[in-house]
């Protein structure tokens, strides 16, 4: 197995304090360089003490595994975990990730009137008209939601056929920039859990995501049932958008096949078969190019020389 060096806390240099959570606290660490790494840094310190550390080693030796194609494309969709930060005593401090793209940032108006730079998320996709022009958050036409959850579906799918359950599927854990390809970017990646292996932290479930199956399930089969959610509310801005279930909302935005596998993706019983995620990202893909949606100027972050995204058969599991 291909191992990664771990890095202690004190090689990180000066940190600067950026974002705070459940889980932690997230510094640019503005010092750091890493060999072959040209992206701005950043260190997510855990809270907890129990965090395991052979885990994160995992994740981190996971990436490195990769051909440069599957690590490129990795790095493209997800800010995944580079290093392992270890304390003294060798227990697990955190971990170094990328810093998100500017490109998936935006000013968001607060309600006192100031604004904020905060990451796009997926959030505004469900929001109605009116919440967006407040936020100052541009309205997504239906060809650029139509993106999102196609490349959603790539970036899932991309991370299934290599044994990956992401688990927390939301709005908060993923970014989106309409000007690129692929316009998302999914992040808190060290939740994600490679098969195999318990979870490095605990997979839990967004407020409102949760699946049929119970709170204590996290599996590739509930992945397919947060992508449906996801679809359905992303193509269905109203309000209270953000909290249904009821695939009779996205109608007027799907043909009858999605319509189809939207209600296969959110029904709740056992034996249901849900639509893999690559099965959504090729319908979607051929309703973009069939219906001639709105389209929006895109550009690559891939470096020349590589395709865009492999040939769909290639690309997910």
């Amino acid at each position: 197995m291909t191992s990664v060096e771990r890095l202690a806390r004190s090689r990180l240099g000066e940190l600067q304090q950026i974002a705070k959570g459940g889980q932690g606290r997230v510094y640019r660490a503005t010092e750091l360089q890493l060999p072959g790494e040209s992206r701005q840094l950043v260190y997510k310190e855990y809270r907890s003490r129990d965090i395991s550390i052979a885990g994160l080693d995992g994740m981190a030796s996971f990436r490195e595994r990769l051909d440069r194609s599957d690590r490129t494309m990795l790095d493209v969709l997800t800010n995944w975990p580079l290093r392992v930060v270890e304390h003294d005593d060798g227990r697990a401090a955190g971990v170094v990730v990328p810093l998100i793209p500017d490109e998936f940032f935006h000013e968001l108006r607060l309600a006192d009137g100031s604004a904020k730079r905060r990451p796009r998320d997926g959030q505004y996709l469900a929001q109605p008209p009116e919440r967006c022009h407040r936020a100052g958050v541009p309205v997504a036409p239906l060809g650029d939601r139509y993106r999102v959850c196609r490349d959603l579906a790539f970036a899932i799918g991309f991370l299934h056929k290599r044994d990956i359950c992401i688990g927390d599927i939301s709005f908060p854990n993923m970014a989106y920039a309409p000007s690129l390809s692929p316009c998302v970017y999914l992040v808190d990646c060290d939740a994600f859990r490679l098969r195999g292996n318990s979870p490095v932290v605990p997979q839990l479930h967004t407020p409102d995501w949760a699946p049929p199956e119970g709170a204590k399930v996290q599996s590739i089969r509930t992945d397919l049932y947060k992508l449906g959610l996801f679809v359905l509310r992303a193509l269905s801005p109203r309000e209270l958008s953000a909290q249904n279930r009821d695939p009779s909302w996205a109608d007027g935005a799907l043909d009858p096949r999605g319509r189809h596998m939207l209600r296969k993706a959110l029904a709740t019983g056992a034996g249901t078969r849900r639509p893999t995620a690559k099965e959504w990202y090729e319908h979607l893909s051929g309703t973009l190019r069939n219906r001639r949606l709105p389209t929006s100027r895109h550009s690559s972050r891939l470096p020349p020389g590589l395709v865009r995204r492999p040939p769909a058969g290639q690309a997910t599991a």
